[in-house]
């Protein structure tokens, strides 16, 4: 199944090069250009040097918190609407997650299938149609 606009572009944020791997593979067969980055550091220097249209992140993020930098840049320019992920199932977690306004929230193991809906509605409506799947 091809994306709705193949100009669209996510960068994946995540430590764990499985699923970084398997998540950009999965997108970018559906017709989505995907930029993978290992850590915070890397993933806020894509975002100054290319455009994106969206976020994949891992809420365990090593480095620089990816996260804070989309937050505080909403102020200032446009916000990329941030999907966040994790394998952590702790209620803390969830809430400080949560806390972030994330346009949708994962907890790994994930479907890919089910990403790509999130994704494939985020960027061709503008929203996503539930906030949080568990």
């Amino acid at each position: 199944m091809q994306a709705y606009n193949m100009k669209h572009t996510v960068l994946i944020a995540d430590d764990d090069q499985l699923y970084l791997k398997a998540m950009s593979t999965y997108l970018h067969r559906s017709g989505y250009v995907t930029l993978r980055v290992s850590s915070g550091g890397r993933a806020v220097r894509t975002l100054s040097s290319r455009r994106v249209d969206m976020c994949i992140i891992d809420y365990h993020l090593p480095g620089e918190s990816l996260i804070e930098y989309l937050n505080e840049r909403e102020d200032t320019r446009e916000s990329i609407p941030f999907i966040i992920i994790t394998g952590d199932l702790s209620l803390e977690t969830e809430r400080l997650a949560r806390s972030y306004s994330p346009v949708f929230f994962f907890v790994k193991p994930l479907e890919l299938s089910d990403l790509r809906s999130v994704v494939d509605t985020v960027l061709t409506k503008g929203k996503a149609h539930e906030h949080y799947h568990y």
